[in-house]
């Protein structure tokens, strides 16, 4: 069975489509558009998908659009919770016509990236990132094709919003210059007084 995967309308919109296992093909939307961390799919880019890898059997979609709906209303951004620009099944449309799209946790497509690349047979999984749906953290633990979650922390409570936050307080861009910040540590002196 042919499975793509797609991340889009957050930022650095991607595909890939595997079989069996294998990748048979993996393409990011800023290669095809030239627009850095960009956030929407394009044509080109399913093309050569299709081109090189064929159509897939099942669509599976990053996150859980409903869920992250009902945290932006709770959290009172409107306009985010209105927009049907953000409503995947509608934007996929054009991409994948009347495919079947199933949703899965932001944090477990996070913890299946990192497992199902790494050689382990079984892992301990730490996902930290500005947000999901409503997690900030979770720990998982992942077994053959199994993933069991053992801890979360939810919105509000965000090391990586808080990391954005200091980010954009030094004068760089939020989610998307971080690694900038990361760098800057090895330049640094160690101040014990801290």
């Amino acid at each position: 069975m042919k499975i793509l995967g797609i991340n889009a309308l957050n930022h650095d919109a991607a595909i890939t489509l595997i079989e069996d296992g294998e990748i048979l093909f993996a393409g990011h939307s800023e290669r095809y558009s030239g627009i850095k961390n960009d956030s929407d799919l394009n044509a080109a880019l399913f093309a050569d998908c299709h081109r090189l890898g064929g159509k897939p059997d099942k669509v599976v979609y990053f996150e859980r659009p409903y869920l992250k709906k009902l945290r932006q209303l709770k959290a009172g951004q409107y306009g985010e919770v209105l927009s049907r620009k953000n409503l995947p099944s509608y934007y996929l449309r054009d991409f994948v016509g009347n495919a079947e799209i199933e949703y899965v946790q932001h944090h477990q497509s996070h913890a299946a990236a990192g497992y199902f690349t790494s050689p382990y047979e079984e892992s301990a999984i730490v996902v930290i990132d500005a947000i999901g749906e409503f997690e900030t953290c979770s720990i998982w633990y992942a077994w053959g094709s199994h993933f069991e979650k053992r801890y979360t922390l939810k919105y509000p409570n965000s090391l990586g919003l808080w990391y954005s936050a200091m980010t954009q307080r030094l004068g760089l861009k939020p989610q998307e210059d971080e690694y900038i910040l990361m760098g800057m540590a090895g330049w640094g002196t160690q101040d014990h007084k801290l």
